[in-house]
């Protein structure tokens, strides 16, 4: 059994051009889903962290 026959379909069943194509389409649909998702996970804002110190003042014995 050939790989390709003589019309050019891969083991007699799927078209080579045609197989090209689907791998197109699904690499790309992929790509774009990524994309989607990719952006979903990013804050939509900068974060900013305050650190603030606070002391404790003794208080005067009355």
């Amino acid at each position: 059994m050939k790989v390709i026959d003589e019309k050019g379909r891969l083991f007699g069943k799927v078209n080579v051009f045609d197989l090209i194509i689907l791998l197109a389409l699904l690499i790309g649909i992929g790509a774009v889903g990524y994309k989607v998702i990719s952006n979903r996970m990013k804050p939509l804002a900068p974060t900013t962290t305050y650190i603030v110190t606070v002391e404790s003042l003794a208080m005067p014995a009355s």
